[in-house]
């Protein structure tokens, strides 16, 4: 639920939600030099889609500003990668699953009926060696690579970009789990019984690149038709192996068993966007645009799993961990899916203005249709060897480093049975949903005079979803829900100028908080990273946003601007994340809930400034500072910023900073940002059970470029050198130990 304030968008129009753990992956994974600009909206006005969420970020592609070829490279090098191990993907480009797998009776019926039938076998060998990438030692420095090409002329123009990106990333991750046990006094007492560790990095690798246009032609004076598009693949890489300890009574109460994971993930992603324009306008004053537009994206995760091993206390030699799952639970576990997603919009609209300079009116009415379709196809499968006695295999401890472990699926390692195949998917493993919207829109802005501009508007927009799923016994379609919902959202901004250096501007929207289909499903979506279930709520439903904001700006020069907002915003039923509670006993299941209300008070101030300046060199420099608070609800300020006051993906204190010095051939600048403290997910029990959050980050980058000649420039960049990077962590313990 972590976009739910902040949306993505390409021009406006909003990529489908394909991922379970609150993150637009291909968004992420995204290669920047592919765009323009990203711009980011904190105003919603009616041409915009309803659900709006109380901002945008709005990528926009390149258009043509005249003649230009530019090549540019990078390199990257994280130092935690250099000479390590991690996994690669031999052909990143093709599809890694073939198609042709037995059907999920099939390999359910050879289950229950003592040794496997052949055909579990058969898909087993099939897909065995997806199960574990390929390794390779080392950790060549990440590359950048980007060409840029334009025309103009003066009846067409041509804009393109192409990019390719390869980065190495290493990171660690700590984990505890424990009892909570009630004190005399009230207070709760935590007591550690697992710690696990990570004593080879969390290795990533990430592989990506694509394409984005923009094309135009006059068809007459009148007349103009436009061409836009991105398209983009990525492929993302993760293994580690984290070791853990605990105590199990039924062993020994002194002597703890070590276990650890070998995870391992894959997942590919793509998305491609076009979108033609004919524009018409004349010398009266209207205009009218007909945009269209289709996405096509896939998300596939043709392999994320992991095993369990241990070693008991008196014993040299690692085996499956049958003592905590037991021996008739799976010796590893992998999950397989893929998803699809399309979607086509058509937006006309037709603008008029009358007027003079400085008192005008302008009218634009238009309408929205778009249709989506999203699709989910996964398969959770366990591997166990089938052994004389049916117990777990038992293999020499070197077989499960990470640079030998593949070698698990060597011959000689394989039991008189082979391997067997055990279905572990369920009903909503599979299923589609179709979303449907249709909307008619309209504003009236003013100009009343030299000083006071003026926009009233609205959107009335109707929303429709199906969402079907395959039960596991059948492969017809079976109707999960139905929603229906149309709501009226009206907008109002004014703009007042002091003069011409001072404005004041002030608007009041209503927009909505639509759920995304995967927070919808009840999916158990097993996350081996995190070592907890996902699971969606076929009771969320659209909520609301009511937002009203106040800007002053202080235009003192081009260079020198200074501007203060404050803003506030009202929010009912809005998406979360939790902790169900009778799952904590077990494997953690984090599951979707609407709560009731919440709100958001806060302001923004951004401060940019030309320092000194002469003919060949400048010093200037930049701040922006965003301060909010979301738990005011409580009425009292020693409760504010506690957990069970804050809304999930929320970030109290948003901070950035850049100076920069520029000569006619050099360039110097420092950036820096601070992000706090957001909540991911929370538990049942928000002053005990675990929190998930989004820890504090506090990055810099210091950069030097020198330009060597006419058409080429050498830079050198160092990057996060005060922190670490973004990550999340458990938090748990009692209610004191929220305070951030």
């Amino acid at each position: 639920m972590g976009e739910k304030y902040n949306a993505f968008a390409f021009w406006a129009a909003y990529p489908a939600w394909l991922s379970y753990d609150a993150n637009f992956g291909e968004m992420e994974q995204i290669v920047s030099n592919l765009l323009s600009k990203v711009e980011v909206r904190k105003s919603w006005t009616p041409d915009l889609l309803g659900h709006f969420g109380g901002g945008l970020v709005d990528f926009q592609l390149p258009t043509s500003g005249g003649d230009q070829f530019q090549v540019s490279l990078t390199s990257e090098v994280d130092a935690g990668v250099v000479g390590k191990q991690f996994a690669y993907f031999r052909s990143p480009l093709r599809f890694p699953l073939s198609s042709d797998f037995p059907s999920t009776q099939e390999v359910q019926v050879s289950e229950n009926h003592g040794r496997p039938l052949p055909e579990n076998f058969e898909y087993g060998r099939k897909l065995r060696r997806y199960t574990v990438p390929d390794t390779i030692k080392w950790g060549t420095p990440g590359v950048l690579a980007t060409l840029s090409f334009g025309r103009q002329r003066e009846k067409w123009h041509i804009a393109f970009r192409s990019a390719f990106s390869q980065r190495y990333l290493s990171s660690t991750l700590p984990f505890v789990l424990g009892y909570f046990t009630p004190q005399s006094d009230g207070q709760w007492r935590f007591e550690e019984y697992l710690r696990s560790t990570v004593p080879d990095l969390i290795f990533q690798y990430a592989r990506g690149g694509g394409t984005s246009w923009s094309m135009g032609y006059k068809l007459s004076k009148s007349l103009s038709a436009y061409l836009e598009g991105i398209a983009f693949l990525n492929t993302l890489i993760r293994t580690s192996r984290q070791f853990a300890s605990y105590i199990n009574p039924e062993i020994s109460t002194t002597e703890k068993i070590d276990i650890f994971y070998p995870t391992f993930h894959i997942h590919r992603s793509y998305l491609v966007l076009l979108r033609p324009t004919v524009a018409y306008h004349n010398q009266r004053g209207y205009q009218f645009k007909l945009q269209a537009g289709a996405f096509i994206q896939a998300h596939d995760i043709p392999q994320n799993g992991a095993m369990n091993y241990a070693e008991y206390p008196g014993t040299t030699e690692y085996s499956y961990e049958h003592q905590l799952y037991g021996p008739s639970e799976i010796f590893a576990q992998v999950w397989t899916s893929r998803a699809r997603a399309s979607q086509y919009y058509l937006h006309p609209y037709m603008e008029k203005k009358w007027g003079s300079a400085h008192k005008w009116l302008q009218l634009r009415i238009g309408g929205w249709y778009s249709a989506e379709n999203q699709k989910f196809s996964g398969r959770q499968l366990g591997f166990m060897t089938d052994t004389l006695n049916g117990g777990p295999n038992v293999l020499d401890a070197s077989v499960y480093h990470l640079s030998n472990i593949r070698d698990v699926y060597a011959p000689a390692n394989i039991r008189p049975g082979g391997w067997y195949l055990i279905e572990r998917t369920g009903d909503f493993h599979r299923h589609t949903a179709n979303t449907d919207i249709v909307a008619g829109y309209g504003w009236l802005r003013a100009g009343i005079s030299s000083q006071v501009e003026m926009m009233i508007g609205s959107r009335y927009e109707m929303w429709s979803r199906k969402i079907y799923y395959q039960p596991i016994v059948s492969d017809k379609d079976a109707l999960l829900m139905q929603q229906r919902t149309a709501h009226l959202l009206p907008a109002f901004l004014i703009k007042y100028h002091f003069g011409d250096r001072h404005i004041l501007r002030s608007g009041a929207n209503i927009t909505l908080l639509r759920p995304p289909v995967a927070s919808q499903v009840p999916l158990p979506y097993f996350d081996y990273y995190w070592v907890i279930y996902w699971q969606g709520n076929p009771q969320i439903s659209t909520g609301m946003g009511y937002n009203i904001d106040l800007k002053y700006e202080w235009l003192r020069s081009k260079d020198n601007v200074f501007s203060f907002c404050l803003f506030y915003k009202s929010l009912q039923k809005i998406p979360e994340i939790y902790l169900v509670p009778e799952s904590y006993a077990l494997v953690y299941v984090y599951s979707t809930r609407q709560r009731r209300w919440g709100e958001i008070v806060g302001l923004e101030m951004e401060f940019r400034q030309l320092w000194w300046s002469n003919e060949k060199s400048q010093l200037w420099s930049y701040t922006t500072v965003t301060l909010s608070e979301s738990g005011v609800e409580q009425a009292a300020w020693s409760k504010i910023g506690r957990l069970d006051g804050r809304l999930q993906g929320h970030a109290p204190v948003v901070a950035n900073a850049g100076i920069f010095f520029t000569r006619p051939r050099w360039e110097v600048g420092c950036f820096f940002n601070y992000t706090s403290t957001q909540i991911w997910a929370v538990g049942f029990d928000p002053y005990i059970f675990p929190h998930v959050l989004e820890e504090r980050r506090l990055t810099a980058e210091a950069q030097v470029s020198y330009r060597i000649a006419r058409h080429w420039e050498i830079r050198l960049a160092i990057w996060d050198i005060i922190n670490q990077p973004y990550r999340r962590t458990q938090r748990l313990a009692n209610a004191d130990s929220f305070k951030l």
